[in-house]
């Protein structure tokens, strides 16, 4: 998926997961990606000339939080990926982004059996 971007922008506010991201893009060759260490509103009012086509999230378990909704309904990207750990919080940003997005599906992945733990991916589209 990577290669077939245009270019991608990652995000990340902690220092080891950003210096961490620049040496693994070194190593495989992947030019395509700027890693940005930030914070996600501060990011994009910095790319706020640049279309945003997709937008890829892996929040913590406290979900993405109406913050961060604000700014994606502010840059209506065609589509939006969310990976969560919690289906509650996911629930609850859910009902915030469903005002301008179609979801389209929902994966359920059992990553931690014999435990109520359970990852999703959740794929949604712009109205």
């Amino acid at each position: 998926m990577g290669q077939d971007a245009k270019h991608i922008y990652a995000i990340e506010i902690n220092e080891d997961a950003v210096k961490s991201a620049k040496i693994s893009l070194d190593q495989n060759h992947i030019d395509n990606v700027t890693v940005i260490e930030n914070n996600f509103e501060d990011a994009l009012d910095n790319l706020k000339d640049i279309k945003i086509d997709v937008m890829l999230f892996d929040p913590p378990r406290s979900g993405l939080g109406e913050d961060v909704i604000q700014t994606i309904l502010k840059y209506k990207p065609k589509r939006l990926v969310y990976g969560s750990c919690n289906p509650s919080t996911l629930a609850k940003d859910l009902s915030l982004l469903l005002e301008d997005y179609d979801l389209k599906h929902i994966t359920p992945i059992d990553m931690f059996p014999y435990t109520s733990l359970v990852e999703s991916i959740t794929l949604l589209e712009l109205k």
